[in-house]
């Protein structure tokens, strides 16, 4: 049960918040702020120059740069500023700095890989499931629709 004090405070709080906001706001009701992209659309980005055949050196030397200052200590990357590694974007990030001419051998390159190992290794019996999962799947497709595959068929 929240006490009538924590109640009264966190009010307090929301009307500052709600009070500060609204000055922010410009007259005709919009809010001028910095946009941050994720980290991993910076990867996408590389790769999608890879993929169309527009790569620019420069572009991806400042690209890597920014990459590498957001890098989290245990390898991997978020995607947002102070968050948790993120797998996804830690994959994409690779393979584009990779991409970019970065050599796997590099520091940033190895944590990043060591942050994936460890991530995956969770995943072990995860991807042992699905695997089955997809067997199961495939050759049920592969039936009359009754689920028994040809070789499994009762004989009559």
């Amino acid at each position: 049960m929240l006490t009538f004090r924590l109640v009264t405070a966190l009010d307090e709080a929301v009307a500052r918040a709600q009070q500060h906001l609204l000055s922010c706001q410009a007259a005709d009701g919009h809010w001028v702020g910095e946009l941050e992209a994720d980290r991993a659309l910076t990867a996408e980005a590389l790769l999608l120059r890879q993929l169309i055949d527009r790569v620019d050196r420069s572009v991806e030397r400042r690209a890597v740069t920014y990459l590498r200052r957001r890098q989290n200590e245990d390898g991997g990357w978020s995607l947002f500023e102070s968050g948790e590694s993120d797998l996804s974007a830690t994959i994409k990030i690779y393979f584009a700095m990779k991409l970019a001419g970065v050599s796997p051998e590099d520091p940033a390159m190895q944590r990043a890989r060591a942050r994936q190992a460890a991530i995956t290794r969770n995943l072990y019996t995860w991807s042992n499931y699905k695997s089955w999962a997809d067997q199961v799947r495939d050759s049920w497709h592969a039936t009359d629709g009754t689920g028994a595959s040809g070789a499994a068929k009762p004989k009559k």
